[in-house]
């Protein structure tokens, strides 16, 4: 098994550090150890959307003739593990262009693809995502928001919730159910705002997620031993743990990555990775604000915190991350019906 790349691909990788380096503000890098307010990070998330749209790094994977690149799956993976390497931050529009973009350029009119694709890449227009609702979280067959079809017209009626970033879009794409007769995961159409779309999907992981937690590992063991805690056996054993799981996730994303180019569909190994990152963090983020002894019980915005609590926001956040974009229970439910081929849980 080869596991390296092909010059061309080296070459590219070298062409996007060097962009970065030259695009990419050092007091930006790693979110600035986490010393942004919100409104500061939202700002600059704005501008380097902005940044990376006249680049032309946004359209990489898009065909050549819509603007884009026509990259492989291997050259968008090294596009995005660089990004994370170098510590660049996150665009404010994350949501329309990696989900909202790519749809309507499959599967848009010539007048939605006019109207809205630029506005997308831009940040002139930030859409949040309606998906979970009060009673729908993790499993989307228990939508509830229904939309009717009346006089020409589509009419929403329900409820969503947990829309990550709503405080700052200025719309949102969402899930309703158009068939109450039909089963659960069917008759289920995306809308935006009165226009009715198919969905299509396009999540970016892989290895940007592994050259993430790598860095995460590292900086965790550079923690230990600044704060003594270095030569606790039980630490040591939690950190090379996390080594270990850290190399096993770059080694499922090269996976996905090579059925990917062969124009492989992701299937149900999807809810592996889901499962396996999230739990991983949980533990991960937790041995670090153990490592940091009564400090790791202050909040992030404390004067005392270490490193401006950004363990502390990370370890919070991770006690999400095994809810959001589908529970661990119900990811071990989908690996259990359709890996391993088990009776559906009643």
């Amino acid at each position: 098994m080869d596991l390296g790349f092909t010059p061309e691909e080296e070459a590219f990788r070298l062409e996007v550090r060097a962009w970065l380096e030259a695009n990419l503000p050092a007091e930006w890098r790693h979110g600035a150890a986490g010393g942004f307010r919100e409104e500061e990070e939202t700002e600059v998330q704005r501008e380097w959307q902005r940044r990376l749209y006249e680049g032309g790094w946004l359209k990489l994977g898009w065909p050549k003739d819509v603007g884009g690149r026509s990259a492989t799956p291997v050259m968008q993976a090294i596009y995005q593990e660089e990004m994370t390497r170098a510590g660049a931050p996150g665009i404010l529009g994350r949501l329309g262009v990696t989900l909202l973009a790519p749809t309507l350029v499959a599967l848009g009119s010539d007048w939605q693809k006019e109207t809205y694709i630029e506005k997308i890449l831009s940040g002139e227009l930030i859409f949040c995502q309606g998906f979970s609702e009060p009673d729908a979280g993790s499993d989307l067959a228990g939508l509830r928001t229904r939309a009717e079809r009346r006089d020409g017209k589509w009419t929403l009626s329900g409820q969503k919730t947990w829309s990550s970033g709503a405080h700052y879009s200025h719309r949102s794409f969402l899930l309703a159910r158009t068939d109450a007769a039909a089963e659960p995961h069917r008759g289920i159409g995306f809308f935006l705002g009165k226009i009715a779309m198919t969905v299509f999907g396009f999540e970016r992981g892989g290895l940007a997620q592994a050259a993430r937690f790598e860095r995460a590992v590292a900086e965790l063991a550079a923690l230990a031993r600044e704060r003594g805690a270095g030569a606790d056996a039980p630490t040591r054993q939690k950190i090379a743990q996390a080594q270990i799981e850290a190399h096993v996730f770059r080694l499922i994303g090269l996976r996905n990555l090579t059925k990917a180019q062969h124009g492989q569909a992701p299937g149900p190994e999807a809810s592996v990775t889901k499962l396996y990152w999230s739990e991983m963090d949980k533990r991960l983020q937790e041995t670090a604000v153990g490592v940091e002894g009564m400090y790791g019980a202050l909040a992030p915005e404390s004067a005392l915190a270490i490193e401006d609590g950004r363990w502390q926001y990370g370890w919070m956040w991770a006690q999400a991350e095994t809810i959001y974009a589908g529970s661990s229970e119900i990811q071990r439910n989908i690996i259990a019906e359709r890996v391993l081929g088990l009776p559906r849980g009643r």
